[in-house]
């Protein structure tokens, strides 16, 4: 076990991988292991760091707000509110590449 650790490396790895090849909520894993949210959360952090390769630098970043779909209203404990749905895209802007979507981000907007 690593010092200052209360689960062993192979557990951490069992929790991570059961969170993504499993494509199950971090809350689910974390409840079938018996640790805290934030135990499984950094489990499987640790494991996609090591899967995945460090990303390409970008030397121009675009950033653009899209709405995403029309003005929905939603109905809540408080009464109805309208919600206007955005997407916030992260795109490769540098002008002599291709460009390329790097992140998006979905979020409803009141009002």
């Amino acid at each position: 076990m690593p010092a200052r650790s209360r689960l062993t490396t192979r557990l951490r790895e069992k929790i991570g991988s059961a969170i993504a090849s499993g494509n199950r909520a971090v809350s689910e894993v974390a409840s079938e292991y018996q640790v805290a949210w934030s135990t499984a959360h950094r489990a499987l952090i640790a494991l996609a760091n090591q899967w995945l390769p460090e990303p390409e630098p970008t030397r121009v970043l675009g950033i653009d707000e899209t709405r995403a779909r029309s003005v929905r209203w939603v109905l809540e404990e408080a009464g109805w509110t309208r919600s206007n749905p955005w997407m916030t895209s992260f795109v490769n802007a540098d002008p002599t590449l291709p460009g390329h979507l790097l992140a998006r981000s979905w979020r409803p907007v009141p009002g």
